[in-house]
């Protein structure tokens, strides 16, 4: 016997036609949302770059910020003296990022950014550290050395802490370096570059 007209013999009831489907309502709102966000974060990091690009020294400041959080952050960490007796590995590690935050709020202090009479006690300091350290004259050399402070933050932080806040904004600060490292690379290409021919 024939099927009658409008039945599955696999399915009970009517077939509905594809295109009478009603689609899920919210899978458009969650798709509006996602591309607003898209745009919103796209508009951020164009309006970063905007600053960045009218006063590269605010990369200076940025850093030195980051320096400095990282500084606060280790010491909470060396002033809890019961973690040598649980974990003394995470207290060594607290010593480090105290140093390492030195280093870094030292050699991005920038005149632009600094009252002068800071500025010029540092100076010299600065100067003995970028002959100690070359990479950190260099924008590749200091984002890998802030995301290794990130990274090493993060790592020592317990869930939920300031730590992983100041972690990740060092990591930012290491590919806002790097990435700035990139353009500048690709823009001198561009202007060495000779074209050959009409």
């Amino acid at each position: 016997l024939k099927p009658p007209t409008g039945f599955n013999r696999f399915r009970v009831g009517p077939e509905v036609h594809p295109a009478t489907r009603h689609s899920d309502p919210s899978a458009g709102t969650m798709s509006g949302l996602q591309k607003s966000g898209m745009e919103t974060m796209l508009h951020i990091a164009k309006s970063f770059r905007d600053a960045i690009e009218e006063a590269p020294h605010r990369v200076h400041l940025m850093c030195q910020i980051g320096g400095l959080a990282v500084i606060l952050d280790g010491i909470f960490g060396v002033l809890n003296i019961f973690a040598v007796m649980d974990n003394a590995i995470y207290y060594v590690v607290n010593v480090y990022s105290v140093f390492f935050g030195v280093v870094t709020f030292i050699t991005e202090t920038h005149p632009e950014n600094n009252p002068h009479a800071l500025y010029e006690n540092l100076k010299s300091t600065q100067k003995w550290m970028h002959e100690w350290a070359k990479g950190l004259t260099l924008l590749q050399g200091r984002g890998l050395f802030f995301i290794f402070q990130g990274a090493m933050t993060i790592a020592s932080s317990s869930l939920l802490s300031l730590g992983l806040v100041v972690g990740a904004y060092m990591i930012l600060a290491g590919i806002t370096c790097i990435s700035l490292h990139i353009r500048d690379s690709y823009s001198r290409q561009q202007t060495d570059y000779i074209r050959v021919g009409p």
